[in-house]
């Protein structure tokens, strides 16, 4: 099994704007960097059977950044009535230059299973970097749309199989939007990243499992916004 590293959520990424001024030797270098981003996640569990999926019990999350960048996964288990499959993640993390366990470059050992009574049956990882992402600019809305590479695996299989599927999805802000604000400045220096949020409900198709009407779900919409600015003289 692979360890999945996402995000579930959607969003807009804008390139930062640097500026650069050029000044004779005596003078002060000015540096400034500006960077924007909206994103969209989302994670859901479904109990049940799920047509041409193996298990009881599927999980996964999507994540896209707009405006055109998709990924995410889902798992399924086979769970006795009553239980639920652990968290965790089994795939060694390389080490770069040391940090780790061992020698420089060694990954880290796999995390050990938690015991659970629960089967793993599979799963799929998807991405597309050539997706529709739409976010609204006070987080109001969002949309995902797309094909997606899907790459799937089971337990005990030594290569996954590969496929392509369907991203369908409409996020819909709930509530009221909450904002937090780093902010830092010393001798020439100021530094202020903020972050955006708004509670969504998420429902569509995510490569192939229907999101409508699953109750256990969680979604975020988010906008995040850098400014950095230095001088040296």
């Amino acid at each position: 099994m692979k360890k999945h590293l996402l995000s579930a959520g959607i969003a807009c990424a804008g390139l930062p704007l640097v500026v650069l001024a050029a000044t004779p030797a005596d003078a002060a270098i000015r540096w400034s960097s500006r960077s924007s981003e909206q994103t969209a996640e989302a994670t859901f569990q479904i109990v049940g059977a799920l047509d041409g999926a193996p298990g009881n019990v599927h999980r996964g999350s999507v994540y896209a950044s707009s405006p055109g960048s998709v990924s995410g996964y889902s798992e399924d288990w086979t769970c006795p009535e009553g239980e639920l499959p652990p968290y965790w993640g089994d795939e060694p993390i390389p080490v770069e230059g040391g940090g780790g366990i061992g020698t420089p470059g060694e990954p880290v050992p796999p995390e050990p299973m938690p015991e659970t009574n629960c089967v793993f049956e599979g799963g799929h990882d998807f991405w597309s970097d050539a997706a529709d992402v739409t976010i609204s600019r006070k987080l109001a809305s969002a949309t995902v749309r797309g094909t997606v590479e899907v790459s799937s695996w089971s337990d005990g299989a030594e290569e996954p199989t590969t496929s392509t599927a369907v991203v369908d999805l409409t996020f819909t802000g709930e509530g009221a939007t909450s904002t937090t604000t780093e902010y830092s400045r010393g001798k020439g220096y100021v530094y202020k990243y903020e972050t955006t949020e708004r509670a969504a409900t998420v429902s569509g198709e995510s490569a192939g499992i229907a999101l409508d009407g699953v109750t256990d779900s969680s979604a975020t919409l988010r906008t995040t916004k850098s400014y950095e600015r230095y001088v040296s003289k």
